[in-house]
């Protein structure tokens, strides 16, 4: 109960992707790469922990990664879609900016 939840997702999405200076993420905007979770905001519940990291989490219907379907109802959807985002190269731009 820290944050409202569009804070919290904003904490989660536009905000490090402004941070990090990640080009076209974190928002929902024209032109920017789709990357969507759907999800029951009552139902939420993480079933993970060490000895088992992959069991499914409740609550979350649908991911999207550039409007692929990757995840529906807890089930990979063998699809790729993402791309590996070189977090040096934004930090290296970042110290050329400043």
């Amino acid at each position: 109960k820290v944050f409202s939840l569009p804070e919290a997702i904003h904490h989660m999405t536009g905000r490090p992707a402004q941070r990090f200076r990640i080009p076209k993420r974190g928002l929902i905007k024209e032109g920017y790469y789709a990357d969507f979770v759907v999800f029951d905001s009552t139902q939420i519940t993480d079933h993970t922990d060490f000895m088992e990291p992959g069991k499914p989490n409740e609550g979350i219907h649908l991911v999207f990664v550039n409007r692929k379907i990757v995840m529906k109802d807890g089930i990979h959807q063998k699809v790729s879609a993402g791309m590996v985002i070189d977090w040096k190269e934004n930090v290296d731009r970042r110290k050329k900016e400043n």
